[in-house]
């Protein structure tokens, strides 16, 4: 089956506003969702776009975000993440959705997008790469003689956020150009230059998909050593919600016994202890001692177990915390090292 809408360009899916596609969602019933317009999402320098497809659906079906195969009769069958966002329609059930692209528009002789770009490398090679009149680079942050000058000062100038930025929100959805960390897998052919940045690290087949970080239940921890000597690596997790102590967890501590030994007021019919009662002496008046001075040392063997307490469940183990909504950039600045 083609895959012609995975290589389309932005100028490409300008021709198909107004016509339907279909998203097939596994179990659940597919939805057809109909491309209402294409807007450019940025300033990117020749052969490089940020666009966004929007989408509405038809029958008022609601999809939730993450990455879906999406068919159309001409275009074939290719992959789009998905992500519900906010309508001014006045109708309560109107449901819109975006797609956004950032990424290398194909040659203009070819029909799809260089072999290059299909790896990570390939995709890092092709953004950092050198173009007519300076670098790509140069000709995206606009810097004098093709040289990237400043990533951040250009982004706070621009206002927008760098490729691959994580934020904390108030609200509760991703705002447009923006993805939650919610662990979903997503294209590489339409989010390459956030795949340059990520790469696997957080998921995915590293040639057609890659993730993104996952902080659901999760605190963030900067990569380095960290004063305990342990090195943490990027992407890496770790920590649980709950734990169980172990015996060698457990504080200094001891438990009080008691014994209780049974005695008879009936006179006594044997000598030996074995599986006896103390009882009172043969043919005895009055009180009769039940102890005698003896010499030397011994030992009497006590059977039997301290009463256990608990049931071994596990105990909360985070501290005081309070939910925010982490997203993470898919479009803006691209960032450099200096």
């Amino acid at each position: 089956m083609s895959e012609k809408g995975s290589q389309l360009p932005r100028s490409g899916f300008v021709e198909y506003v107004g016509e339907t596609f279909t998203v097939h969602r596994g179990t659940d019933a597919d939805t057809a969702l109909r491309l209402r317009e294409v807007v450019e999402s940025g300033d990117g320098p020749e052969e490089w776009a940020q666009f966004t497809l929007r989408f509405e659906a038809a029958d008022r079906t609601h999809v939730d975000q993450g990455s879906y195969r999406v068919t159309h009769p001409e275009l074939g069958s290719f992959r789009l993440a998905l992500v519900p966002v906010t309508t001014a329609d006045p109708d309560p059930d109107a449901v819109a959705y975006e797609a956004v692209f950032t990424r290398h528009e194909p040659t203009a002789g070819g029909d799809g997008v260089s072999s290059q770009s299909s790896s990570r490398r390939g995709v890092l090679a092709s953004i950092l790469g050198v173009a007519a009149g300076g670098s790509l680079l140069g000709q995206l942050f606009g810097g004098a003689g093709g040289r990237a000058s400043g990533t951040s000062s250009v982004a706070q100038a621009s206002g927008e956020p760098l490729v691959g930025e994580i934020r904390g929100f108030g609200f509760d959805f991703a705002p447009q150009g923006w993805a939650q960390c919610n662990g979903q897998i997503l294209p590489v052919s339409q989010n390459q230059a956030l795949f340059s940045l990520l790469g696997t690290r957080y998921g995915g087949d590293g040639r057609s998909t890659f993730g993104l970080p996952d902080l659901q239940g999760r605190v963030p921890v900067h990569q380095g050593r960290g004063p305990e000597g342990r090195t943490y690596r990027m992407g890496q997790t770790g920590g649980n919600a709950t734990v169980s102590l172990s015996t060698g967890e457990l504080p200094s501590h001891s438990h009080e016994n008691e014994l209780d030994l049974p005695v008879s007021t009936a006179k006594g019919t044997a000598t030996s202890p074995d599986e006896n009662v103390l009882a009172a002496q043969p043919d005895a008046r009055g009180t009769v001692p039940i102890y005698g001075d003896g010499d030397g040392d011994g030992a009497m063997d006590v059977a039997g177990a301290v009463g256990a307490t608990g049931d071994g469940r596990a105990h909360e183990n985070r501290p005081p915390y309070q939910t925010v909504n982490y997203c993470i950039a898919l479009t803006g600045v691209y960032p450099s090292r200096d």
